[in-house]
């Protein structure tokens, strides 16, 4: 059985990693950071530079930014962030987008403020917004996790930067890049990745007081049960999930793996779900805009 320290470490990942998110994580992680940016700079800026590592590049050219009306690309989620994200939401920075703010956006898309650029030499998840409007300039940059802001700075003056990751952090928990943007109490107490073992996660998962992570695995239940009867029920991507279902019967194993594809393609369409009153009152609803 694994002790109570590392019981309540592990407990304390989940908290950390388990956050809701619109859609696909990397582009909202690039309107996070634009968000951020734009929250430091003060005004709406005249020029965005987006500097990003090529894995991030490569997962969010393919998939649609949510709330954007089937808009995609690096571009796309910059301006959604600075044109309406809501930084203090976290993973969840574009849910006010409004159709009034979704014109500014493409106005700016057909301007073509927004650049992008390759960040060399830099780890797999790293972003990097810079904004300009006249003498004004500001950067914010996240790194090692979604939400993890590394630095923020406005014409040149540092307002925030973290501390280097100790040793043993940065595959887990919101150490790995700094402070977390718009979550609470994320940094996962005392767990890094060198104490995770399979042995003790399953031991962790065997043993765990489940009054400590009910509300949390409750929520992740409804979430991707709710994307999953979506993505189900419509067309979205290549429709995997439902072309197993068809193809290869609803035994157990092709049920599990439909719901898991199902609800990928319909968050990688953009498709986003709203959650509604108070966590253990509440319920969900689909925003109409894809």
């Amino acid at each position: 059985m694994v002790s109570r320290e590392k019981s309540e470490a592990y407990v304390g990942i989940l908290r950390a990693e388990l956050i809701p998110a619109l859609g696909c994580t990397e582009p909202i992680a690039v309107a996070l950071a634009a968000a951020k940016a734009r929250e430091a700079l003060g005004a709406m800026p005249e020029r965005v530079e987006m500097v990003l590592s090529g894995n991030i590049v490569k997962n969010v050219k393919g998939v649609v930014v949510p709330n954007s009306g089937g808009l995609k690309g690096i571009e796309a989620a910059a301006l959604s962030g600075v044109v309406g994200g809501d930084a203090s939401r976290g993973l969840e920075v574009l849910e006010p987008l409004t159709e009034a703010q979704l014109a500014e956006v493409r106005r700016l898309l057909a301007a073509g403020v927004c650049s992008t650029s390759l960040a060399e030499g830099k780890e797999s998840l790293y972003i990097e917004a810079r904004l300009f409007a006249g003498s004004e300039s500001s950067v914010a940059v996240i790194r090692g996790t979604h939400t993890g802001l590394s630095l923020l700075s406005k014409n040149g003056k540092t307002i925030f930067e973290a501390e280097a990751p100790r040793k043993g952090e940065g595959a887990l928990g919101e150490n790995a890049g700094g402070a977390s943007v718009g979550t609470e109490g994320a940094a996962a107490p005392g767990a890094g990745s060198d104490e995770l073992n399979v042995r003790d996660i399953l031991e962790f998962a065997d043993s765990v007081d489940l009054s400590l992570v009910r509300d949390l695995l409750s929520l992740q239940i409804r979430l991707n049960t709710a994307i999953a009867d979506e993505g189900l029920a419509h067309h979205y991507g290549v429709d995997v999930g439902r072309t197993l279902l068809e193809h290869r019967g609803e035994d157990l194993r092709t049920r599990a793996e439909a719901r898991a594809a199902a609800g990928s393609d319909a968050r990688m369409s953009g498709r986003s779900i709203i959650l509604v009153g108070a966590l253990g009152n509440s319920s969900l609803i689909f925003r109409n805009k894809k």
